[in-house]
């Protein structure tokens, strides 16, 4: 049932990494100038389309893990490593807000910019929630009780 969904995920992932290297693409004109000159290995950054497949290739590769995580083990598993790669999400959403508001060249690059970044954190975040809320728990079934021998003496 997961794999017949699975791609609907895949695309929103790809539109949705567009949607990100749209924004960051939105670089103010000082940050602009600013990777050109100084921070040349952030260069990726202005382009939209290396963007956007580097972020959808971190998302593809965050749905492989995932889907391997859930083919290959017990349910419970599923959950923990979902809430441990939201809490890695929710992690680097908090540091990547801290360090866009609390670093000047990095606040001189804009909230468009900014807002790029906090989607890329938010769709991870997606990522994660659809594989925990698509596994299924398996439910326990009840057993038929066993007859015990009566010839015990």
């Amino acid at each position: 049932m997961l794999l017949k969904r699975l791609p609907g995920l895949i695309i929103f992932q790809f539109l949705f990494s567009c949607l990100q290297a749209y924004f960051i693409t939105r670089i103010s004109w000082i940050g602009r100038i600013g990777i050109h000159l100084f921070y040349k290995e952030y260069k990726i950054l202005r382009s939209g389309w290396k963007t956007a497949f580097l972020f959808f290739g971190i998302q593809l590769l965050l749905i492989l893990i995932l889907w391997f995580i859930q083919r290959r083990y017990a349910a419970r598993i599923t959950y923990i490593a979902g809430a441990v790669l939201i809490f890695l999400g929710l992690t680097g959403l908090m540091i990547t807000y801290n360090d866009f508001q609390h670093t000047y060249t990095h606040r001189l690059l804009k909230e468009r910019f900014h807002l790029g970044f906090y989607l890329f954190w938010i769709g991870w975040i997606a990522t994660c929630l659809y594989f925990i809320i698509a596994t299924k728990i398996p439910t326990l079934t009840t057993i038929a009780p066993v007859e015990l021998d009566k010839e015990i003496e």
